[in-house]
């Protein structure tokens, strides 16, 4: 007869990782859903899982967390990994988001229970930062500006606010929005800001 150790370690342990992965995405799902009853993100139609079985090349696999929307999909992959994410891992998972031709993917993420590796955090940004500060030296703020808030992309702010909902990012967000808004009015003074400035008054912060 095992004992408790020998049965844990016998039985137990090696499907112990495979559990709590998949507990994980459900959570990581589950936390949508939340966000969808209350009312911060709208227009999803659906949340779950995606299959996918590719006969040509031989491949299938799923993507953890997809929520469909009218016009395409938001895929986020859920990483129950004992280390931070890496660089290279990322790339991985976007060549095979990109492989599936048939799939409209509106945007990617990534959730890491451990979070993500520092340096490869810096080499994943450094691109981005580089060319937006050559695109104002060049252009000049107004010029250089994009982004959900120089479209006026009032859902993407929305979501990007309920997610730092009560944090103290979430005020410094408010802030630099509101000096971008007054940037983007001056690039586009026939786009309408209204709504994106309504948003960003901290009394409607409950009315997201």
């Amino acid at each position: 007869m095992l004992g408790a150790e020998a049965f844990y370690n016998e039985y137990i342990a090696p499907v112990l990782t495979e559990f709590i992965s998949r507990r994980f995405e459900g959570i990581c799902r589950d936390y949508f859903s939340l966000q969808v009853r209350a009312g911060k993100r709208r227009g999803v139609r659906n949340i779950g899982s995606y299959y996918y079985d590719d006969p040509v090349h031989r491949k299938n696999g799923e993507f953890d967390v997809v929520l469909e929307y009218a016009d395409g999909y938001e895929i986020y992959e859920a990483k129950y990994y004992a280390q931070p994410m890496t660089l290279d891992e990322i790339h991985r998972e976007v060549r095979q988001v990109e492989a599936i031709r048939e799939l409209k993917v509106k945007q990617l993420g990534f959730i890491a229970i451990n979070g993500f590796a520092e340096e490869e955090s810096r080499k994943l940004l450094a691109p981005l930062i580089t060319e937006n500060v050559s695109s104002i030296v060049k252009n000049g703020c107004a010029k250089a500006l994009t982004g959900p808030v120089e479209r006026a992309d009032v859902q993407t702010v929305k979501n990007h606010l309920a997610a730092l909902q009560g944090s103290d990012e979430e005020a410094v967000y408010r802030s630099i929005s509101k000096k971008l808004t007054a940037l983007a009015k001056c690039r586009n003074p026939q786009r309408d800001y209204t709504a994106l400035e309504r948003i960003m008054d901290e009394k409607y912060s409950t009315d997201l």
